[in-house]
């Protein structure tokens, strides 16, 4: 009941940030509904059950990458992450590329991000969860990070670089509209990629033959 869940989060360690236990609480809650919508507490203890959560949560975290060649996704190095800023000219991707590699965001979450979103003096972005709706999380920059998206945001750079900024409410408008499209970013991330020659193709699914 109530009481077992205020229970539980004045039990949560005391360096947890008030997100973190919210999330906590949350996750917990969404598994004792779905134990109750089956009818049946197996799901939850049983690996081997065919509904089981455990099975759920392995499906969810293979990519298709995974499944159809049995390794582990590929990810960018910190000296390709490097090289591909060296290569970039344009202080938008400069900025969204060291947000990524900063937060481990998604590129949606990225996109729909706002202004108002950014804690400056916190040095972090609140995101809307791109798999779970109405849930939101900080984010947090590194110190040169957040010196950028300072110039970005204060020192002119957002407004030079589209003239969309004073209508747009997103943090990271484009030169033709005031929010990115779905795929802009990793269009770009791909495109300077290839100018600092680490752009590779890992691997060709089989159903885009």
């Amino acid at each position: 009941d109530k009481y077992d869940i205020e229970m539980i989060h004045a039990w949560l360690p005391e360096k947890y940030s008030g997100s973190t236990k919210q999330n906590i609480i949350f996750a917990m809650r969404e598994l004792l509904r779905y134990g109750i919508s089956q009818a049946d507490w197996d799901v939850i203890i049983q690996s081997d059950h065919p509904n089981s959560i455990l099975q759920a949560d392995i499906r969810a975290s293979k990519t298709r990458y995974e499944v159809e060649t049995g390794d582990e996704i590929p990810y960018v190095t910190r000296d390709e992450h490097e090289a591909i800023l060296e290569q970039c000219s344009n202080p938008r991707d400069t900025l969204l590329f060291k947000v990524l590699w900063d937060s481990g965001c998604r590129p949606v979450e990225l996109r729909e991000a706002k202004t108002s979103d950014v804690n400056f003096e916190q040095g972090s972005i609140t995101v809307q969860t791109a798999k779970r709706d109405g849930h939101t999380r900080d984010v947090y920059l590194k110190p040169e990070t957040k010196r950028i998206m300072g110039e970005w945001l204060y020192r002119g750079g957002r407004k030079a670089f589209s003239s969309y900024a004073e209508s747009s409410d997103y943090l990271f408008p484009t030169k033709r509209s005031g929010k990115m499209s779905q795929g802009t970013v990793n269009r770009q991330i791909k495109r300077w990629a290839e100018k600092a020659d680490v752009q590779e193709t890992a691997y060709t699914f089989e159903s885009d033959h």
